[in-house]
């Protein structure tokens, strides 16, 4: 690892985050592609209980869950060969 690649840690709450509302959810944009180097995004979600997104599938990034509170029910598949 040199310099030019070494991670480097921020600290970002959601009171800093840029939030908007969107389908009814308020996303609040913690980490940016561009802030990560293009490693990975992070966004918290404030979703009304009930159904979400429906079926979807990401071809260019995976996608992870922390749940908070409540619950969630998942549908995850690999896709075929």
């Amino acid at each position: 690892m040199n310099a030019q690649n070494k991670p480097r840690s921020f600290q970002v709450n959601s009171a800093e985050g840029r939030a908007y509302w969107g389908m009814g959810i308020l996303w609040i944009v913690l980490a940016t592609a561009e802030d990560t180097d293009g490693q990975y995004s992070c966004i918290e979600e404030l979703l009304p209980q009930g159904p979400a997104a429906p079926p979807h599938i990401h071809e260019a990034a995976d996608e992870t869950f922390y749940i908070h509170r409540r619950r969630s029910d998942l549908l995850c598949r690999r896709p075929a060969d």
